[in-house]
């Protein structure tokens, strides 16, 4: 009797227990999708951007598509689009610039559909390319071209997703970052660089100011100067301030003679010694010039003072000038002496 009646108590009290959930109840249970969470609106230079996480729902109550509502006031948004479950981004190009639309976005399974996501909303901005990019420059030497400038003072809306860098017109490559070395150059060649910038959007700005890279002869070798010691005349300088963008190979040094130019020597340092008993008498013009790969270039000057160390004129100058004076001694003795004579004769003829 007493197990009949346990048997009954629990036979009625069965239905209001508590069921124990499991991770099989769950994928089984027939309830709608969670609502999508984190809607975001963004790219709203002349379309609006909508990206959310997507929804939860039993295994055998798959997500089926998304909703998307759109209004131009909160609160009011009625369903514009749908889109199938595997999206959890859409663009809307159907906008008119200057106007504000606010969003929000729901998901369906096939037992219904979900809360409202977070709604948000966006201004649609003009669409526009950016500014050019700044401070375009360029270092050069014989072996490579490098660029280099500074991001544009407006993106157009977007980020800038690269630069593109053109070279005597043509596109030559481009580089998300704001530098470049072109090392493909011949540099007997002339050449011209712009870069532009394109952002996120596609759009490209306007070329940048350009810069123009040439090649050249050197200018002349500064601060020459000619200094005296013992029997040489030393000369120093420094390097031109334009090398031609090239290594300076050697300096040639002349000395003018006979009304022309006469290579003396050459050397890789910024020296040169000159014995001066190789040097014209005189005032002695002498010239140094720097030679690179395209040639040798223009020349600095100096002159120094060399006297003569040859003694033969001045002995020459001696015998006559002692022969001069010997020859007027010679005729002032006969003069003297032819006087003497006369005397004496017109004595005699007197007596």
């Amino acid at each position: 009797m007493r197990r009949f009646i346990i048997i009954a108590m629990i036979l009625i009290l069965l239905p209001t227990m508590p069921t124990i959930t499991t991770a099989e109840n769950v994928r089984a249970a027939a309830l709608p999708p969670s609502a999508p969470k984190n809607l975001t609106a963004s790219g709203t230079y002349g379309y609006v951007i909508l990206e959310w996480n997507a929804s939860i729902a039993p295994s055998q109550h798959p997500v089926e598509k998304y909703n998307i509502y759109r209004g131009t006031s909160s609160g009011n948004e009625t369903i514009y689009h749908t889109l199938d479950a595997s999206y959890t981004s859409y663009t809307d190009y159907n906008v008119v610039v200057g106007k504000t639309y606010y969003y929000y976005v729901t998901a369906v399974n096939d037992v219904g559909e979900s809360n409202k996501s977070n709604e948000v909303h966006v201004t649609v901005q003009k669409i526009s390319k950016p500014t050019p990019p700044q401070d375009f420059k360029a270092e050069w030497n014989e072996t490579e071209v490098r660029l280099d400038w500074s991001n544009p003072s407006y993106n157009g809306g977007s980020p800038i997703k690269f630069y593109k860098i053109y070279r005597n017109g043509a596109y030559l490559t481009n580089t998300t970052v704001t530098t470049y070395v072109d090392k493909n150059i011949n540099y007997t060649k002339t050449y011209t660089y712009y870069v532009t910038a394109v952002n996120s959007d596609g759009l490209e700005s306007n070329p940048s100011n350009q810069v123009k890279v040439e090649w050249g002869k050197p200018g002349p070798p500064k601060n020459l100067q000619a200094e005296k010691n013992g029997g040489y005349v030393v000369l120093t300088w420094q390097q031109p301030d334009y090398t031609g963008y090239l290594k300076i190979k050697e300096y040639r040094i002349y000395i003018q003679e006979n009304g022309g130019w006469k290579l003396v020597g050459s050397t890789k340092n910024t020296m040169f010694q000159i014995q001066t008993s190789s040097l014209p008498s005189g005032n002695v013009k002498i010239k140094v010039t720097a030679v690179n790969d395209l040639g040798e270039g223009a020349e600095a000057e100096v002159t120094v003072s060399n006297p003569s160390t040859n003694i033969l004129p001045y002995v020459i100058l001696g015998v006559g000038i002692a022969a001069v004076i010997f020859a007027i001694y010679v005729l002032m003795r006969r003069k003297k002496k032819n006087e003497r004579k006369n005397s004496r004769d017109n004595q005699g003829n007197q007596k």
